[in-house]
């Protein structure tokens, strides 16, 4: 998962009072401490919502992932709607997550955008 930010790259969290995540170290501690990392979880990421908007070395990415708790049980649930979204850059050849945003989408919608 690191290989896929810039090393100085951000990520800021709406309502997170720790944020932003800034570095590689402090992007993987809060990576590792949610979501899929710590609980069983399906992701569903609607291909049609994906937005990438690129100009030379850099590009706009819009996504939004759903997550099912308990997925292969009775008791499943949706767990969390969020989206990521910002700025990726191209170093050396690859692209990488820089200057990220994430927070909720909900309420879930077809034709709408959390961000910008």
């Amino acid at each position: 998962m690191m290989s896929l930010w810039d090393p100085n790259g951000s990520l800021s969290i709406s309502g997170d009072p720790n944020s932003p995540y800034v570095g590689l170290e402090r992007l993987k501690s809060f990576l590792l401490s949610t979501g899929s990392f710590t609980h069983r979880r399906l992701s569903l990421v609607p291909s049609f919502k994906i937005q990438i908007d690129i100009h030379g070395n850099e590009a706009f990415f819009y996504e939004e992932c759903h997550d099912i708790g308990d997925f292969d049980l009775p008791t499943r649930f949706i767990a969390a709607d969020t989206f990521l979204a910002g700025t990726l850059h191209k170093i050396k050849g690859k692209w990488v997550f820089s200057n990220m945003f994430g927070g909720s989408a909900s309420p879930l919608s077809v034709d709408h955008h959390y961000f910008p």
